[in-house]
């Protein structure tokens, strides 16, 4: 579904930029071209949301569970899981973040608790909730009962001293992304830099389209 708008968004942008580049330089010009720029970021924004709901699984054996969601991993140690329940149809999860038809990610509210989403369900009978002492997980396998009964058999050879933890490959590494500063620090070049643009393009047609040189009369130049 997030692959869609991405699309839209590439196509308005490249049809965007193509129109822009037969106009004078000017403030016009430079509006068009910095709206281009905000519907590719949108484009790349959907284009992960897509891949990222493209690779959401959750891989089952003796050590844990993983939660793998784009370049997110989640695992929970089997002896860290105190419980797995299925959703009811009464639920009605308060989500904040992707919270979309057969996509739901980030942070809800389900009875008054806290839980992480990582689910593509469609109605709350398909989400089964993980309790563990950290936090709770919804997630939405194929097969609820064999992913339920697959837990519970793991779970009963499962050695204790476990830790739950989250790793994040590639992009989703960066220090940045835990870095407020950083990120309001960056934000800002950005800002700076583009208002620089926009008073060039500004100014650009007011510009005399000559040059004038004065070169000292010759032989006083040393």
């Amino acid at each position: 579904m997030a692959a869609v708008p991405a699309v839209i968004a590439v196509g308005l942008a490249f049809a965007l930029i193509a129109k822009a580049t037969t106009w004078p330089v000017s403030l016009t010009q430079f509006t068009a071209i910095s709206g281009a720029l905000v519907l590719i970021v949108l484009a790349l924004v959907f284009a992960f949301w897509a891949y990222a709901c493209y690779t959401l699984q959750y891989v089952v054996d003796g050590s844990g569970l993983t939660i793998a969601w784009g370049t997110l991993k989640h695992f929970i140690p089997m002896d860290r899981i105190e419980g797995l329940s299925l959703g009811r149809g009464e639920d009605r999860p308060a989500l904040r973040g992707l919270n979309w038809p057969g996509l739901h990610v980030g942070r809800g509210q389900v009875g008054g608790e806290e839980v992480l989403f990582y689910s593509t369900h469609r109605s709350p009978e398909e989400i089964i909730y993980m309790r563990t002492p950290a936090a709770t997980y919804a997630v939405s396998p194929q097969d609820p009962p064999r992913f339920i009964a697959e837990v519970e058999r793991f779970k009963r050879s499962a050695q204790a001293g476990g830790r739950e933890s989250v790793q994040r490959d590639g992009v989703g590494g960066h220090p940045i992304w835990a870095d407020r500063v950083a990120q309001w620090l960056a934000l800002a070049a950005v800002l700076v830099n583009l208002a620089l643009w926009g008073y060039v393009f500004a100014i650009y047609p007011d510009l005399s389209p000559q040059i004038t040189i004065e070169f000292p009369p010759l032989g006083e130049v040393t």
